[in-house]
């Protein structure tokens, strides 16, 4: 989220108690009873305060791209924010085929996804749901998705 009015307005009533912000916030949903804004740091240039604005994800290269908004005018300016250190890694993991395995382990599985990139230190980590540590096994490489 960036930016927005603060203050107390009746809607279609005077807005002279507002003040626009040019505050940036991310909404972390670890689960639906544990959600909690933090605020973003800004490095180099910062949008000027704005309300009214377009805010679009880039998940090629892990970026908000904000566009316009009203300031006391209409604004035509685009802005971009990396979020990569906020949003994870570059990649969408989307199913694991098959699910469930053998209690022994040693089950093939089948990642979909995208975003994938061939490397030689590909490692693939199986949480046992907080019943010890997480093994990790060497992976290979089919293609981006």
């Amino acid at each position: 989220m960036f930016g927005g009015s603060i203050g107390n307005f009746e809607e279609g009533g005077n807005r002279t108690t507002s003040k626009m912000t040019d505050d940036a916030y991310v909404l972390d949903i670890p689960d639906i009873k544990n959600m909690k804004w933090y605020p973003i740091q800004i490095a180099g240039e910062r949008p000027k305060a704005r309300e009214s604005s377009a805010l679009f994800y880039d998940s090629q290269d892990s970026k908000l791209i904000l566009f316009g908004g009203w300031a006391n005018n209409w604004l035509g300016e685009t802005y971009s924010l990396r979020v990569s250190m906020i949003t994870g890694p570059p990649y969408a993991i989307y199913n694991i085929t098959p699910n469930m395995g053998t209690l022994t382990g040693k089950t093939k599985v089948l990642i979909d996804g995208d975003g994938f990139k061939d490397s030689n230190n590909i490692m693939v980590r199986f949480d046992p749901g907080g019943k010890g540590t997480a093994p990790e096994v060497q992976g290979t490489y089919i293609s981006e998705k």
